[in-house]
Formats: C-alpha cells, sequence, structure tokens
C-alpha cells in the first residue's frame, strides 16, 4: 500500500470516527431535550394536582423512563427465547449408546409376546442393537423384517416417552436483537405508561376521539404527559394517534374483564 493511499485510509476512519461521534452527541442532545420536556409536562400535573414535593417532576419522569426501558429489556428478553432458546427446546434429543441400551432393554421387558411368540436371546440382543441405532439417529430401512419392525415400534415408543417432540421451530426471527433496536410500538408504550401516569397523577386520563373534538385532549394535562412520555420513545406520532391508541387499550380491557374495570382505567 503506498504512503499516500495509506494517509487516505486514515483521513477516511478518522471522518467516520468523527461522524459517529457527532450524531451520538445530537442523539444525546435529543433525547436530553424530551426529557426536558417530559419534565415540563410533569410540572403541569404537579400544578393540577397541587403537590409541594420538592423534585416531583424529576422523579416521575425517571419512573416512565424505567418503564419504557424495563418494556423495551422484556421485549429484548422474549426475543431472545424464541431465537435462541425455544429452537434449542424443540430440537430432537438423542441419548448416548448406555443409555439408549438401558432405555431398549427396559421398553422390551415390558413387551408382551404372547404365548410361543418371544424371540430368543440372540435376537432380542440384536432388536436392542437396532432400537439404540434409531434412538441414535439412524434412518430406519424401506423394508421391515421382523428385528427392524419390532425395533421401529420400540424407538417409537421411548422417543414419544423420553424424548417429545415440542412442536416446529416456526420462521426465523431477526439477528438484530440489541437493546437499541428494540422499538416499541405505540400500543406497547401506552399499555405501559398510562396505568403509571394515572396512579402517578392520581386521577384518569381523559381523552376525546371524535375528529371535531380531539383538540380539548391538549387542555389535559396528564394527557399531554403521555404524549411526552411517549414521544420519547416515537417522536414523529401525533396526539391524535395517541387519543385513538389509549381510547383502544381501555375498550379492550374493558371487554376482557368487564366486571373489575372502573373509572376507564387501562389495565386494571
Amino acid at each position: 500500500m503506498s504512503a499516500f493511499s495509506r494517509h487516505d485510509l486514515i483521513a477516511g476512519q478518522e471522518k467516520a470516527r468523527q461522524e459517529k461521534e457527532r450524531k451520538r452527541q445530537e442523539r444525546e442532545r435529543q433525547e436530553e431535550a424530551r426529557r426536558q420536556d417530559l419534565i415540563a409536562a410533569f410540572n403541569r400535573v404537579g400544578q393540577e394536582i397541587h403537590t409541594q414535593e420538592t423534585g416531583w417532576c424529576e422523579k416521575a419522569a425517571r419512573r416512565v423512563l424505567r418503564a419504557i426501558q424495563f418494556e423495551k429489556d422484556k421485549k429484548l428478553r422474549n426475543r431472545r427465547y424464541g431465537e435462541f432458546v425455544r429452537p434449542w427446546k424443540k430440537r430432537k434429543q438423542t441419548p448416548g449408546i448406555r443409555w439408549a441400551n438401558h432405555l431398549a432393554t427396559s421398553k422390551l421387558k415390558e413387551k408382551r409376546w404372547g404365548r410361543g411368540k418371544k424371540p430368543s436371546q440372540k435376537v432380542l440382543s440384536k432388536i436392542i442393537a437396532r432400537t439404540a441405532e434409531i434412538l441414535k439417529g439412524a434412518k430406519l430401512k424401506p423394508r421391515k423384517n421382523f428385528i427392524e419392525q419390532i425395533s421401529a415400534d420400540c424407538a417409537g415408543q421411548i422417543q414419544r416417552e423420553w424424548f417429545p417432540l415440542k412442536g416446529k421451530i416456526g420462521r426465523p426471527f431477526g439477528k438484530r436483537t440489541d437493546s437499541e433496536n428494540q422499538r416499541l410500538s405505540l400500543e406497547e408504550i401506552v399499555i405501559a405508561v398510562l396505568p403509571l401516569i394515572e396512579e402517578i397523577a392520581n386521577t384518569n386520563v381523559k381523552v376525546v376521539v371524535s375528529n371535531s373534538d380531539l383538540v380539548e385532549n391538549i387542555k389535559s394535562p396528564t394527557f399531554c404527559a403521555v404524549v411526552a412520555a411517549i414521544k420519547t420513545e416515537r417522536q414523529s406520532v401525533s396526539s391524535e394517534s395517541i387519543a385513538r391508541t389509549i381510547a383502544r387499550v381501555r375498550k379492550r380491557a374493558r371487554n376482557l374483564n368487564p366486571v373489575t374495570f372502573e373509572g376507564g382505567n387501562a389495565l386494571q
């Protein structure tokens, strides 16, 4: 590599590093701005409920942000389980040779042969050996004689009893499993933050979903707190979409549990 091309390579790497650092700083600045908006929204809530506690707005904002991060971590754990653990559990298990021989011997001892139909010890040894081979993963022979038929039946019974398959693996998941790429949907964020904000404000978030009265939602400080919390994750979502999502979540909760649903709370 010439000196000129090496210099270009170093300059390109430095430029890429600076661009990455600039994006990181811009992302941190935007996150801090959204956090301040959330604190300001809780400040309005505090004025409405006449709280005198010092640092109440910051504490409430931290609780909401922790709830959102908890949902992201839970989604990440579920995705990792579905990608790695569940296929491993559904994979066909095979025993060792000694364990396979033991299972085959025990199963043949339980078998009822009928009068005069029990094979000799030499044939039994061949059946045990062939059953162990099938349990270890050997393919069945297309033309089945007496030994092959008994061995296949015995191996099938052992697999159903000791190594049952739990179903097909299903479609594969994506490879990007880091927490930064786990983006929550609007409904997931609403389910996470709505009950918490209602608990903090000690009141229900009132929303209007009719097209002519959607502007009335902005007058509610608790609804503005919900919007500010959601915009920490979904910046481009509108207040109208949030209001309709809250109404949809509450309707589903009311249909699932109509007895204990009180006052429109989303997750009672």
